[in-house]
C-alpha cells in the first residue's frame, strides 16, 4: 500500500516544475531580476510554491523540494534526490491581498545548503517582500506583469552554526507571483525546515537527509522521473536568462547611442 505522503511529495516536485516554468516565462519577457551568473556554480536549490494572504499582518505557507547540485553534464545540472521542505512565514507591513508565490532559492556554498537541509534545527529565516502589481492584459500572465522581490536570511541557532555561515555567499531568492495584492511591502520571520514526515513517508522509516543526498537510499521511480523533468526546466531557465541579458544589454547600448545623438 502506497504512502499518501509519497503522493503528496510527488505533487510538490511537480509543482517545482511549475516554479521553473513561471520563472522562465518572466525571464522570456525580460523581467526576471537575476543575472546569468546567478544560475551558475550552484551547490543547491530549493523550489517552493507557496500562498500568502495578508491585511497588515499576514501568513505564507508552502511546500518545497531541496536538491543538491552534484555537478554538470551535457544535459545540464545533475540533481540529487529531493528533500521535502516546509515553509511557514509570519509577515507584517504595508500589505493587503493574496499571492500565489513561486520561488527558487539558489545556494552557492555547500555549507549553506547543508545547513538549510539539517533536520535537527528550527530552520529560522527572516527577510523582506516587495510586490508591485502592474496593469493586466489579455496576453501576458499576472506573474509577467508583477514585480516581486524577496530576500531570505538564515538565523543561526547557535554560535557554532553562526561561525560556519559567517563567510559564505548569501542565498539568492528568485521569486515571481500571480499577485492579487493591492500592495505588499513587508518584513517576515518564519521557518524553512525539512518535512521529516514526508521524508520518511517517501523514502522509508529511519531515513536521514545525508542518506538521500548520497543516494544510499533509493528514490522511488516516480520521484526519479520527476527530477529528470526538472533538469530540463532548469536548463530552459538558464537559456531564457542568458537571452534576456543579451537583449537588455543591446537595448541599453541602443539607448546610449540615441542619447548621444540627442
Amino acid at each position: 500500500m502506497s504512502d499518501k505522503r509519497l503522493a503528496e511529495f510527488e505533487h510538490t516536485i511537480s509543482s517545482g516544475g511549475r516554479v521553473l516554468k513561471q520563472l522562465t516565462d518572466v525571464a522570456k519577457a525580460n523581467k526576471l531580476n537575476v543575472p546569468p551568473e546567478g544560475l551558475k556554480d550552484l551547490k543547491g536549490i530549493v523550489l517552493i510554491h507557496s500562498h500568502k494572504g495578508a491585511a497588515v499582518v499576514g501568513w505564507e505557507q508552502g511546500n518545497g523540494a531541496a536538491f543538491k547540485v552534484l555537478g554538470e553534464d551535457a544535459d545540464g545540472p545533475i540533481l540529487s534526490a529531493p528533500i521535502p521542505m516546509l515553509l511557514q512565514k509570519f509577515t507584517v507591513g504595508l500589505q493587503l491581498g493574496y499571492n500565489s508565490v513561486y520561488s527558487m532559492l539558489a545556494m552557492y556554498d555547500d555549507v549553506v545548503f547543508e545547513d538549510m537541509v539539517r533536520a535537527d534545527t528550527a530552520g529560522m529565516v527572516m527577510g523582506k517582500d516587495i510586490v508591485l502589481t502592474g496593469l493586466q492584459d489579455d496576453v501576458s500572465s499576472t506573474a509577467t506583469n508583477t514585480h516581486h522581490s524577496s530576500s531570505v536570511h538564515a538565523m543561526p541557532s547557535d554560535q557554532e552554526e553562526a561561525a560556519r555561515l559567517k563567510h559564505t555567499k548569501p542565498v539568492r531568492a528568485i521569486t515571481v507571483s500571480d499577485s492579487f495584492m493591492i500592495i505588499d511591502v513587508s518584513l517576515y520571520g518564519g521557518s524553512l525546515t525539512v518535512d521529516v514526515e514526508k521524508l520518511v513517508g517517501s523514502y522509508g522509516p529511519a531515513t536521514t537527509v545525508p542518506q538521500v543526498l548520497a543516494d544510499t537510499v533509493p528514490a522511488p521511480p516516480a520521484i526519479k522521473e520527476a527530477v529528470a523533468g526538472l533538469r530540463k526546466e532548469l536548463v530552459g531557465l538558464r537559456v531564457a536568462v542568458e537571452h534576456s541579458a543579451e537583449f537588455l544589454a543591446k537595448a541599453k547600448a541602443e539607448a546610449g547611442k540615441l542619447y548621444a545623438l540627442s
